[in-house]
């Protein structure tokens, strides 16, 4: 199970993969060689099993993890409520939308203890009125 440390150096390298050593470890708050071991164990236990391009317009299956929908109390805290949510590197994506909902948040696939976690740190936030959460069980094109 990974500690507070490799959760940071994971979410890092899903946002950038080629992100050097130096920089990363820069990130986490640790030396050089002890992220170095990190990486190479996260990579040998297979929690890193490859390293991967970016395609607009694309997801892998296993990226999306769950569909978050926000209502604001709100609509002119928007711009509050972006800069929180950029803040978060779980988000991978996020859509303006028409409905009852404003707006549609696009988590990484972790583990149900983080995403419980993340979900409560948004429901906290001023600009939130409400959510609605839905799982991502697989993808069908």
């Amino acid at each position: 199970m990974p500690d507070d440390i490799d959760k940071l150096i994971l979410a890092e390298l899903r946002q950038d993969a080629r992100i050097p050593v130096t920089s990363l470890a820069q990130r986490v708050g640790r030396s050089r060689t002890a992220v170095q071991a990190r990486v190479d164990r996260l990579e040998s236990s297979g929690r890193i099993q490859r390293y991967t391009i970016d395609e607009p317009g694309h997801t892998r299956d296993s990226d999306v993890g769950a569909v978050v929908m926000i209502q604001l109390k709100v609509r002119n805290r928007s711009n509050e409520l972006m800069a929180q949510l950029r803040a978060m590197p779980q988000v991978i994506g996020c859509y303006g939308i028409a409905g009852d909902f404003d707006f549609t948040l696009i988590f990484a696939k972790m583990e149900n203890e983080d995403l419980k976690h993340h979900l409560e740190a948004i429901y906290s936030l001023d600009a939130v009125r409400k959510t609605q959460t839905h799982l991502a069980l697989y993808r069908e094109f």
